[in-house]
């Protein structure tokens, strides 16, 4: 499971861990791979390396995300755009982390 964590965009990268952001869900392996053939998510991620969006970045990949959703009909509670969702929301970005 690829999980997710809010992070403030002004919090220093090395100061991120799971243990220390809230947790706000997580996506499987098919779904990561779902997301990066439609390019949501960039060819260089990896779903087994942690990685980290700015709150700008969360914002432009919803906007994605929601498009891809309504052409091809998907539901619109997919984790990815909830979890985006509740990001932009609380104007923040994610960090995710494979566990």
């Amino acid at each position: 499971m690829l999980d997710f964590h809010i992070i403030r965009d002004n919090e220093s990268r090395g100061s991120h861990t799971a243990a220390t952001h809230n947790y706000v869900g997580g996506i499987d392996y098919d779904e990561f791979v779902f997301w990066q053939d439609n390019l949501v998510f960039e060819n260089h991620l990896d779903y087994y390396a942690d990685f980290l969006f700015t709150s700008e970045e969360v914002v432009t990949k919803l906007n994605l995300a929601i498009l891809t959703a309504e052409k091809i009909k998907l539901p619109v509670h997919f984790s990815l755009i909830r979890i985006l969702s509740d990001a932009k929301s609380q104007g923040a970005g994610l960090m995710a982390y494979c566990d």
